[in-house]
């Protein structure tokens, strides 16, 4: 297995104008992997391999990125626009069988972000930005694990990045010397997400059990809706408490034939006392 990385970045300011950042990006994985499987034979006390169950997975991806953004502060307010592009070139090979997968794909991925800061100090800011999440290799191997005989774990060669569209509203205040509250709204879409689903082989165990197939797959969207607050205290300048609390909304529409369609409420919070000697 090998990476490799590239980067360059650039910032120029420009007076009375604001600050140009530009930059661009190289990241390169490979990696291989061999499979073999063997059967305990009992008579001899040896494993044998099994013919026809071996394989090699060969995983080449590419992505080559550059981006632009410009900020600048007009008093109280504040902004910033950027934009990046990326090219992806992904091939995943059986290198037993000569078969090759490809997927090549261009991206565009906004961000913008709105600040405004009040006398009292305190800060409203509204942010957008446009994400990629893509597969891990474990997920794209086609290669199938027998740790258990009734669900046999595979990846999808064929698995697609999911994109995430995240808007976000904040308001950021400070209560005197000690205390500050930092409150969001926000809303995080998934579109394509990947969904580990079940499919019946057909196929039946010697006990009478079916047997199903465990696979990632594009399914259906994942939308989250919510409200954050993060509440800390400073006692002192050894002692900190931090408490936030998140109740959100989430959905998950548009699966195959609705067979994975939920929706649910969450209501997520945390308590932090830290101590510092």
């Amino acid at each position: 297995n090998s990476t490799g990385l590239f980067q360059v970045d650039y910032a120029q300011p420009i007076n009375n104008f604001g600050l140009v950042e530009t930059g661009v990006k190289a990241n390169i994985r490979e990696y291989e992997n061999a499979l073999l499987v063997y059967d305990y034979d009992p008579v001899q006390f040896k494993f044998n391999p099994v013919s026809g169950m071996e394989n090699s997975l060969s995983y080449d991806e590419k992505v080559y990125a550059a981006y632009v953004s410009f900020s600048k502060e007009l008093n109280s307010l504040n902004f910033s626009l950027g934009l990046r592009t990326e090219y992806t070139d992904v091939r995943i090979s059986d290198l037993i069988y000569n078969n090759t997968t490809v997927d090549e794909y261009t991206d565009f991925f906004p961000t913008a972000n709105l600040g405004y800061t009040f006398k009292d100090e305190s800060l409203l800011s509204l942010y957008y930005s446009r994400s990629i999440s893509r597969p891990a290799v474990a997920q794209l191997n086609p290669f199938i694990s027998f740790a258990d005989e009734r669900f046999i774990v595979m990846g999808n060669p064929l698995l697609k990045p999911y994109y995430t569209d995240y808007f976000v509203t904040e308001y950021f205040k400070k209560f005197g010397a000690k205390v500050s509250l930092n409150t969001a709204l926000f809303a995080s879409m998934d579109e394509d997400q990947i969904l580990t689903v079940l499919e019946n082989t057909g196929d039946q165990t010697d006990d009478g059990f079916d047997i199903y197939t465990r696979k990632p797959v594009n399914n259906g969207d994942l939308n989250q809706y919510g409200v954050e607050m993060d509440l800390v205290y400073n006692a002192s300048n050894a002692l900190r408490f931090r408490a936030l609390l998140s109740p959100y909304y989430f959905e998950i529409i548009n699966t195959t034939n609705g067979a994975y369609d939920t929706d649910d409420f969450v209501l997520y919070g945390n308590a932090i006392a830290d101590y510092k000697f």
